[in-house]
């Protein structure tokens, strides 16, 4: 955000992974960031860097989340050891749903760039030139 025009916030996160913990894992400090950010004006944009190929909110269905091969093997270790298995990780369908949530009901725009590509489109995105 800049300092001396408080209407545009970008949060910038280093993948799709830490999105992921943004919205599912941590929701609901998440939430109350973005409760707050419409309660103030602020428009906040997420933008996320990635590898991966991702290029709008829907192309997140076809990332590939670490989380399922930590709970297939978390899953497996709890079978061969006779204890209750952990619950899965959300679905990259839950994902999406949680993303075009909040852009519903706070007007969060999610964006999504290379990380070479990251710096510029903050400046952009803050008004400044490219």
């Amino acid at each position: 955000m800049l300092p001396n025009d408080g209407h545009i916030s970008v949060d910038s996160k280093k993948d799709c992974s830490e999105l992921y913990s943004n919205l599912i894992t941590d929701h609901d400090r998440f939430h109350r960031e973005c409760v707050l950010a419409r309660e103030c004006g602020i428009q906040l944009i997420i933008l996320v860097e990635n590898k991966d190929g991702i290029k709008q909110p829907e192309d997140i269905i076809r990332w590939h989340n670490p989380q399922y091969f930590r709970y297939w093997i978390a899953k497996k270790k709890a079978e061969r050891l006779g204890i209750k298995s952990p619950n899965p990780p959300a679905s990259n369908v839950q994902l999406l749903k949680v993303m075009k949530s909040m852009t519903r009901e706070y007007g969060v725009r999610f964006e999504f760039v290379r990380p070479e590509d990251s710096a510029p489109r903050i400046i952009e995105l803050l008004g400044g030139s490219k």
